[in-house]
C-alpha cells in the first residue's frame, strides 16, 4: 500500500495530480480515517490503462530527399520572405 505521495511519485506526477485522479475514482483506494491508500496492483493496472502505442513505421533516419537545414539556407529563406535584411 502506498499513501499519496509514494503513489504520486511512483507515477511521476504531482500529489494535487494523484489527489485529482481519486477524487474522480479514476484510481481506486482505500480511505482509513482520512488517510488514502493506494495499493500497487491498481497502480500498475492504472498505468497499463494509460499506455498509448505508437502507430505506423517510423524510419530511424531521415529520407534521402530530406535537406538538413544550415545558417546559409536559413539565412536565405529568411532573406526571401523580408525578415532578414541582405548582407
Amino acid at each position: 500500500m502506498y499513501t499519496v505521495k509514494q503513489s504520486s511519485g511512483r507515477l511521476g506526477i504531482s500529489p494535487s495530480k494523484m489527489y485529482e485522479l481519486v477524487a474522480k475514482g479514476k484510481i481506486p483506494h482505500f480511505r482509513i480515517e482520512g488517510k488514502i491508500l493506494v495499493n500497487e496492483e491498481d497502480l500498475d493496472a492504472y498505468l497499463r490503462n494509460c499506455r498509448v502505442e505508437a502507430i505506423g513505421n517510423f524510419p530511424s533516419r531521415p529520407r534521402s530527399s530530406f535537406k538538413q537545414l544550415n545558417a546559409s539556407r536559413m539565412a536565405g529563406a529568411w532573406r526571401k520572405r523580408g525578415v532578414m535584411p541582405s548582407p
